[in-house]
C-alpha cells in the first residue's frame, strides 16, 4: 500500500509539470498532499477533487482569464490563478492556515494571499477582544483608527508588487480593491457598534463622517468578484436605508418598509445596470425566501425589469412559484385586522373533514427571530398532521421587518389565532378544547406566551373567549429570554423582557407540553430549556424534554423526522390523536 500512495504521490506531480507546459493557454492546475482530512470534502474552484489515500491531489482547472478561485476543506482562502500557473499545495485541515505550504509557478502571490489573510484573522480578533472600548471612540478617532488598521495593509501589499516585474493587473485591482472597501465598510459599521456595544440608543453620525463614500466607485461590475466590495455595497444600502427610515416618513404605514427603503436606495445610488441588478437580487432574494409577498408585488415588478442576470430572475421566479404552491394547496382566510394589515390563516383540513365536526387543531407559529418568516414554513409540518386527522392553520403574525413592530404585537396576534380558532370552531371542524399550539424557535416561544403570559391580548377581542391553547409542542424554542440582548433590542423598551418570559410565568395548573432541543443551538442554550423543563416538572406540570446530541437550531433533517414521530405519540398520550 505505501508503494501505491508513493506512485499516486509521483503521478499527481507528474500531472502538474505535464499541464504546466502542454495547458498555459486556457488552464491551471492546483495538487498537492492533504493531511487529516478525515470527512472534509476537498472543494476547489467549486468542485469537489478527489483525493487519494495517502492525501495526495491534482485538479485541472480551465480559465478564461485571471480569476481567483476557492481552496476549500473546512476553512477556505481564496487563491488567484492566471493562465498557465502550476500550484502544489501541502496543507493539515487540522491546521489549516497556520499548515498551508505553496510552491510552484503562481506560488509567490498566493503566499501573499495567504500571509494577509492569516493577518485578517488577527485583525478579526484583535476587534472582538477590544470591541466595546472601540465602540466607545468619537467619528474621528474610531475613522482614524480604522485607517490606521487599513495602513497595515496598504504598505505590504503596495511593497510585494512594487518588487515584481510584470504583476497581473487584475491582481493589483482586486488586492486594492479588497483594502479599500474592508475599510469602507468598517467605517460603516461604526453606528451599530456605538448602539450595540457602547449602549448609545439611537446613534447617528454626524453627515459629515460619511464623507468618505464620495470618493468611492460604487459602479464598477469588475469589482463585483471582491467580496470586501460587494459587501461595502450592501452594507451602503442598508445603511441608506436606515437613514431614509430613521429621519423621514415616506414609509410610514408601508409594508416591507426596509425593503422599501432598500429598493430607493438602490435605484438612486447605483447607475450601472449590472451593479444595480445585483443590488436589487441582494435586496429582494431575502424579501422572497424569508416573507409572505402579500403586497409587495410592485417590488417584484421592479427586480423583474432591471434585473440583468438570467440566473437570478430564474431563481426569484422558481421561489415564487413554490410559495404559490403551497397557497394554493391550503384554504386561505383572514383571521385579523389591525393598524390597516391583513394577517392570513393557512388552513389544511383532512380530505374526509366537516363543519360541525370536533377534530383535534394545530396552531403553527413560524420561527425568524420575532423579526421574519412567513405561514408557507408550516406547510411541512400542517401537512403531515392534517393527513393524521388534525385541521391545522399556519398563522401569519406581525414581524418587526415587514411591519415595524415589537414582540408585544406578535403576541397579540398568536393570542388573536388562538381566540379566533375558538369563534370558529364549527366552520372550521373542531374541537375548542383541543387546540394545540406549536412553533419553531420564536414561533414556539410565540405559542407559549399563549398558554403562560396572560396580558398583551387585543383590548378589543372577546376576552371571554380563551387565547390560550390546550396543549404545546415546542421546537428549539426560546423559553427563557430575559437575558436575550436581541429580545430586548427589538423590544425596544416597550415592556420588560421579563413580562414575555415564559420561564418567569411558570406555575402549576398548566397544559401538557413537549419540548425538542438541539445540543449544539447558538441561539436558543440548552442549559436554559433544560431549567426550564425542569421548572416546569417541579411546578408539577407535564413537560417532556427530547435532546438531540449534535444538532443545530436548523437543519433537523432527519432529526425532524423523528421530532414529527415523537409529537404523534405525544398527541396520542394526551388523547389528542387516536
Amino acid at each position: 500500500m505505501k508503494n501505491v500512495g508513493v506512485m499516486i504521490l509521483l503521478c499527481c506531480t507528474l500531472l502538474l509539470f505535464v499541464n504546466s507546459s502542454l495547458a498555459t493557454e486556457r488552464h491551471a492546475v492546483v495538487g498537492g498532499i492533504v493531511k487529516n482530512a478525515g470527512e472534509s470534502a476537498l472543494v476547489i474552484g467549486g468542485v469537489e477533487v478527489i483525493v487519494a489515500d495517502d492525501g495526495s491531489f491534482a485538479h485541472e482547472i480551465e480559465l478564461e482569464k485571471a480569476s481567483y478561485v476557492t481552496f476549500k476543506l473546512d476553512t477556505e482562502l481564496p487563491l488567484f490563478l492566471i493562465l498557465g500557473d502550476s500550484l502544489y499545495i501541502e496543507v493539515d485541515a487540522k491546521r489549516f492556515y497556520d499548515s498551508m505550504q505553496i510552491s510552484g509557478r503562481g506560488g509567490d502571490v498566493n503566499r501573499f494571499i495567504l500571509g494577509e489573510v492569516k493577518r485578517g484573522a488577527d485583525l478579526i480578533g484583535y476587534f472582538n477582544q477590544n470591541i466595546r472600548r472601540i465602540a466607545k471612540m468619537d467619528e474621528d478617532d474610531y475613522a482614524t483608527l480604522i485607517d490606521s488598521l487599513a495602513g497595515e495593509f496598504t504598505g505590504p501589499l503596495e511593497a510585494f508588487i512594487e518588487s515584481r516585474e510584470n504583476i497581473d493587473d487584475h491582481f493589483a485591482r482586486t488586492q486594492r480593491a479588497t483594502i479599500e472597501y474592508s475599510k469602507a465598510k468598517a467605517l460603516l459599521d461604526y453606528p451599530y457598534l456605538r448602539r450595540r456595544f457602547a449602549g448609545v440608543a439611537g446613534f447617528w453620525p454626524s453627515q459629515e463622517y460619511f464623507r468618505f463614500v464620495d470618493g468611492l466607485d460604487l459602479n464598477n461590475p469588475e469589482l463585483l468578484e471582491v467580496d470586501e466590495y460587494r459587501s461595502f455595497l450592501e452594507a451602503l444600502v442598508g445603511t441608506r436605508a436606515e437613514g431614509i427610515l430613521t429621519r423621514g416618513t415616506a414609509f410610514d404605514g408601508r409594508n416591507y418598509k426596509e425593503f422599501r427603503a432598500k429598493h430607493q436606495v438602490v435605484m438612486e445610488t447605483f447607475k450601472d445596470p449590472t451593479v444595480r441588478s445585483e443590488m436589487l437580487y441582494f435586496v429582494v432574494y431575502p424579501l422572497v425566501a424569508e416573507y409572505n409577498l402579500k403586497g409587495a408585488d410592485d417590488l417584484l415588478e421592479s427586480f423583474r425589469t432591471h434585473c440583468t442576470n438570467p440566473d437570478h430572475r430564474k431563481k426569484i421566479d422558481e421561489m415564487v412559484a413554490a410559495d404559490e404552491e403551497i397557497r394554493n394547496g391550503c384554504e386561505i382566510q383572514v383571521f385579523k385586522t389591525v393598524d390597516g394589515v391583513t394577517l392570513d390563516a393557512f388552513i389544511y383540513r383532512p380530505r374526509d373533514s366537516e363543519a360541525g365536526e370536533k377534530r383535534t387543531a394545530l396552531a403553527f407559529f413560524h420561527g425568524g427571530g420575532w423579526s421574519l418568516g412567513k405561514p408557507e414554513w408550516g406547510d411541512w409540518q400542517c401537512r403531515h398532521f392534517s393527513s393524521l386527522g388534525l385541521v391545522c392553520v399556519s398563522f401569519q403574525y406581525r414581524l418587526k421587518t415587514q411591519h415595524g413592530v415589537t414582540p408585544l404585537e406578535s403576541i397579540a396576534d398568536a393570542k388573536s389565532a388562538i381566540r379566533w380558532m375558538r369563534q370558529n370552531a364549527h366552520d372550521l371542524g373542531i374541537d375548542p378544547n383541543k387546540i394545540v399550539g406549536s412553533g419553531f424557535s420564536d414561533g414556539g416561544h410565540l405559542a407559549t406566551c399563549t398558554v403562560m403570559i396572560d396580558r398583551f391580548d387585543e383590548p378589543d377581542e372577546d376576552h371571554t373567549v380563551s387565547s390560550a391553547a390546550n396543549a404545546l409542542m415546542l421546537w428549539s424554542t426560546p423559553v427563557k429570554i430575559i437575558a436575550d440582548s436581541w429580545f430586548d433590542e427589538i423590544l425596544r423598551g416597550r415592556a420588560e423582557s421579563s413580562a414575555c418570559d415564559p420561564a418567569q410565568h411558570i406555575k402549576p395548573g398548566l397544559p401538557p407540553s413537549i419540548v425538542f432541543q438541539g445540543t449544539m443551538d447558538d441561539q436558543v442554550p440548552p442549559r436554559t430549556v433544560q431549567e426550564f423543563v425542569s421548572e416546569m416538572k417541579k411546578a408539577g406540570n407535564r413537560c417532556d424534554l427530547h435532546i438531540y446530541e449534535g444538532q443545530t437550531h436548523l437543519e433537523w433533517g432527519k432529526n425532524g423526522d423523528d421530532v414529527l414521530a415523537k409529537m404523534d405519540q405525544f398527541l396520542i398520550s394526551i388523547g389528542f390523536l387516536e
